[in-house]
Order: C-alpha cells, then structure tokens, then sequence
C-alpha cells in the first residue's frame, strides 16, 4: 500500500475507531457505516493480486464479509462467509488466489475465499475447536495457526493436500484473546 495514507477516526457508528484513506480530511464510509461493529472476530487481510484491496470479516457472530478497493476508495460488500464469525475469527491470504478463514466462536470451520471467482469453500475442520486469540499466518506455502481459547496448539496447514499438521512446539504460553501471528 505504498502510497496510500491511512487516517484513523473516532466514529458513532462503528465503535471504536475507523480507518480512512484521508488526504487530511474524513471521506464518507456510506454504506460500510450503517452497521454495527466490527467486534470479537472482526479481521482484516491485504490483497494486492487483483488491484489493491483490503477484506474485513466483521465478527460479532455475523457472516458480513467485505472489501475495500484502496484505489477507488469504495468499500464493497463480497460474498458472505459460510457462518457467523466470532472470537478467534482470523484471515491469512496466501498471496496468489485465497484467503484463509477460522470461524471462530468454538468452532472447528476452516474456510478459503477464492479472491478472483468471489467464493467460499469449506475445507478440513481444524484439529480442535478455535476460540479468542485464534490466528492465521500465511509463509512459504504454509498457513500457521493459533487455536486460541487459553490454548498452545500451534499448527500448520498445507493447502495443496488440505491437511493439518501438529508437529510444531507448542506456542510458550496460553493463547487468548488479543493473539496474533505474522511471518516475516
């Protein structure tokens, strides 16, 4: 996103804060303002294949999925999520065609947003349910995963087989709510 200034905004609508493409002055949100949230759950993921977007789940047990083309400065609604997001609610995109998705709340779904074709699919229910602090990251092929919910359980999932793998040291304490990954 090189290029692109962000402008943070207190904001009646959607509590807490909001993030804007400013130019020093607020833009309208329209449509992406009239609901509530985002909540537990809520994530956001950089895509830059197709144009520069960002996606957002909004959480708080809906299946509001959204993007925000950063060029046009338009947030747009996308394709729903396959359920309600919640706690642990988490988003990773493989930097070619899919966003990875925990659903969160205690649930075992594991979802793929296929960016181009504006679609979900369903794929291998993780090893154990994910709740707050549950986190995807995406390396070299390879989606990480914390489970969240007070838990250790770190994962990797392969794509291209759509197997879990439990084979990595645990995390170093318990994962709760707040817990993130990033690769570097």
């Amino acid at each position: 996103m090189d290029g692109v200034d962000l402008c943070i905004y207190a904001s009646p609508k959607i509590e807490g804060l909001i993030w804007s493409k400013c130019g020093a002055k607020p833009i309208p949100w329209g449509l992406i303002a009239t609901r509530s949230g985002p909540k537990f759950g809520a994530a956001l993921v950089h895509v830059n294949v197709i144009g520069d977007f960002i996606y957002a789940t909004r959480g708080a047990n809906t299946s509001d999925f959204l993007g925000y083309d950063t060029v046009a400065n338009v947030w747009e609604t996308v394709q729903p999520a396959l359920g309600p997001i919640g706690a642990g609610g988490s988003l990773a995109f493989d930097g070619t065609q899919y966003i990875y998705a925990f659903q969160g709340s205690g649930s075992n779904s594991f979802w793929s947003y296929d960016v181009t074709n504006n679609s979900w699919q369903s794929r291998r229910i993780t090893l154990a349910p994910v709740a707050d602090g549950g986190s995807l990251a995406h390396g070299n092929g390879i989606i990480y995963a914390l489970r969240g919910g007070g838990e250790t359980d770190f994962w990797s999932y392969y794509p291209s087989s759509d197997t879990w793998n439990i084979g990595l040291s645990p995390a170093p304490d318990q994962i709760r709510g707040g817990g993130s990954l990033v690769f570097n």
